[in-house]
């Protein structure tokens, strides 16, 4: 049974065991506090500011991104779901562990092949190929 938020409010599609109040989340007996009470320890609002944007190239397309960001994170954000094909099937494949266990989001970086975009932070003038199979070294001419 599925519920429209559209012709009822967004009240009456919660689950009847949750209740909101003053930005806190009551379920049964159990009170969430849903404000932050101290300051992101990941990113704090000081170098939140200081974030700076990057530009790279993929497959001949210029993408934007932020400074530090996966090159995986940076595809995803732009809507690219797979930047790798398979060697026997030529099945696409992009990011699946997120962590550089599984090697499915193998890309060329500046000609060198096999390179995790998962682990690989962005940098300014990047040029990134999709991967076809094991890759190839190819010898500067």
């Amino acid at each position: 049974m599925s519920r429209s938020l559209s012709s009822r409010g967004i009240a009456e599609a919660l689950p009847p065991a949750t209740i909101y109040r003053d930005k806190c989340r009551i379920v049964g007996r159990v009170r969430y506090n849903l404000t932050m009470t101290q300051p992101d320890p990941i990113l704090p609002a000081s170098e939140a500011r200081e974030v700076r944007n990057v530009r790279l190239t993929f497959d001949g397309d210029e993408v934007l991104c932020v400074e530090g960001q996966t090159l995986a994170a940076a595809f995803l954000a732009t809507g690219r779901r797979a930047w790798r094909f398979t060697s026997r099937r030529g099945e696409p494949r992009g990011v699946f562990c997120g962590m550089g266990i599984c090697f499915d989001c193998l890309v060329e970086v500046d000609g060198r092949p096999n390179v995790r975009a998962c682990l690989t932070p962005a940098a300014e003038g990047m040029r990134v190929e999709t991967q076809h199979g094991a890759g190839s070294w190819e010898a500067p001419a």
